[in-house]
């Protein structure tokens, strides 16, 4: 049965353990170890399933650091819908092109907001300190962030030549 995750029968396995939860294990002490395949799958969907909170915290931080440093919650609000942008993007073109999330390309929202916070607090502390206007402090950074993303195009680029289906997905 397909679904957002791929075609592992997430449900089905989840509704197994509950069973065995409720119905055996529960105030018997005994604790219940799924392995195999399927034991690991379930594992690895519960981690996909959690890492959206990680996401959100991330943003949450972010907030917080950008309040902290500048004095005002404009700057963290700004990289917040820049990287919600993203993120929407991203995850939007996996699911035009049938990408499934799996254990790797949960990380991609956490690898976007780490590559765009060390620019942008650049640019931010470089405006504060400099008075430089947004729009010239950009554009001195367009031929660096050009070449900084052509390496990585061309880094997930390389991605596409692995054997496993996974990394190539993530490519």
């Amino acid at each position: 049965s397909g679904s957002r995750f791929g075609t592992f029968p997430a449900q089905s396995v989840h509704e197994l353990l509950e069973r065995c939860r409720v119905r055996v294990l529960e105030g018997s002490g005994v604790r219940l170890h799924v392995v195999g395949t399927s034991g690991f799958n379930h594992a690895a969907l519960e981690g996909v399933r959690r890492f959206r909170w990680l996401n959100l915290l991330i943003l949450i931080v972010l907030l917080v650091v950008c309040r902290t440093l500048f004095g005002t919650w404009r700057c963290g609000l700004l990289l917040m819908g820049v990287l919600a942008t993203a993120g929407l993007l991203v995850y939007g073109a996996m699911s035009l092109a049938g990408a499934p999330i799996d254990l790797l390309s949960t990380g991609l929202f956490l690898m976007l907001s780490v590559a765009a916070i060390e620019d942008y607090l650049f640019l931010c502390a470089r405006q504060l300190r400099e008075g430089v206007a947004w729009r010239r402090n950009f554009r001195s950074l367009l031929v660096p962030g050009f070449f900084t993303s052509l390496t990585t195009v061309l880094g997930f680029g390389s991605l596409l030549s692995s054997d496993l289906a996974i990394v190539r997905r993530f490519a």
